[in-house]
């Protein structure tokens, strides 16, 4: 069992006080000196907690970091016009120093897509014209598109990613058609806070089948699953952290004590390690707030332990 990248979740607050700018500077410098692999920043529209918007705290991460690789899990691209997300996904990209991943999902809830304008049995078709869209953005010189839901004649996106090729896409999603999709055309796949050990087994190995079917050699390409994570030897403690931050995101009914990793570092590792041996090889690890504290006990105390 190979040990697994670790990538962070950028933490967004459930109650009380947001973070100070000050305390997501110093967890994102952090992050980065103490090597993990990617820090991640989450979408929500309309809800009732506050989180910065993504591409927003990308930006701040990209520069007061140098290695470290950005994403997003996930944007909801379904609500979002593929030009201004194209060029959101390519300002970042150029800050970093092309860095920059893109994780996508399709959106579920309605009043998002009613607040919008947007009417919610459309998002399938903007999705999926989305998907085929960015790559173009990023590449073509002139883009021309009519189709159901967007149509752009001779298009120029005068700024472009840094990295060639674009920016690696990663899809969500754990339906059927969404797994197909993610094996058939992503750089990577990524799995929300939900799923059991068990039903990340039978995703990653469908997706990658989905893969094998279409010709791709899935290879080291992310399965990812995001972990909320509280390092604490009083498990009640880590436990009560962890119920304030994910009920307020989720809603009451989020599992916090089935889907969480809790407790000491040996309790935290033997949790992770069920998901590495499903076949997760990206971990994201979300805390419930910026502590540095909490990173510098993942990085020396469960890290070591993984794999």
């Amino acid at each position: 069992m190979a040990a697994p990248n670790i990538g962070i979740l950028i933490p967004g607050p459930s109650v009380g006080d947001m973070p100070s700018p000050g305390e997501y500077t110093d967890f994102f410098k952090a992050a980065d000196e103490m090597g993990f692999h990617s820090l991640w920043a989450t979408e929500r529209v309309l809800h009732r907690i506050r989180v910065v918007q993504p591409f927003t705290m990308l930006a701040a991460a990209a520069v007061v970091t140098s290695r470290i690789q950005l994403g997003t899990a996930v944007v909801l691209a379904s609500l979002r016009h593929p030009i201004s997300l194209a060029n959101d996904v390519a300002n970042v990209d150029y800050l970093s120093g092309g860095r920059m991943n893109l994780g996508l999902s399709l959106g579920g809830r309605p009043e998002e897509f009613e607040a919008m304008d947007i009417p919610f049995g459309r998002r399938m078709g903007r999705y999926e014209e989305t998907l085929d869209l960015l790559p173009r953005l990023w590449s073509e010189d002139s883009v021309t598109h009519h189709g159901r839901h967007f149509q752009l004649e001779n298009v120029s996106l005068a700024m472009r990613p840094v990295q060639a090729g674009g920016v690696p896409l990663l899809l969500a999603g754990a339906s059927d058609a969404a797994m197909r999709r993610a094996g058939v055309q992503s750089d990577g796949w990524i799995n929300g806070g939900a799923g059991s050990p068990e039903e990340m087994r039978q995703r990653c190995d469908a997706i990658v089948g989905y893969a094998a079917e279409a010709g791709r050699d899935w290879g080291d390409r992310p399965l990812g699953k995001i972990i909320y994570t509280g390092i604490d030897e009083n498990r009640e403690r880590a436990r009560e952290g962890l119920f304030e931050r994910l009920t307020g995101y989720y809603g009451p009914q989020y599992d916090v004590d089935g889907l969480c990793a809790m407790g000491a570092p040996e309790e935290c590792a033997a949790y992770i390690n069920t998901y590495v041996e499903a076949g997760v090889n990206l971990v994201l690890v979300g805390f419930p707030r910026p502590d540095v504290g909490q990173l510098e006990r993942l990085k020396g105390e469960v890290v070591p332990l993984l794999g």
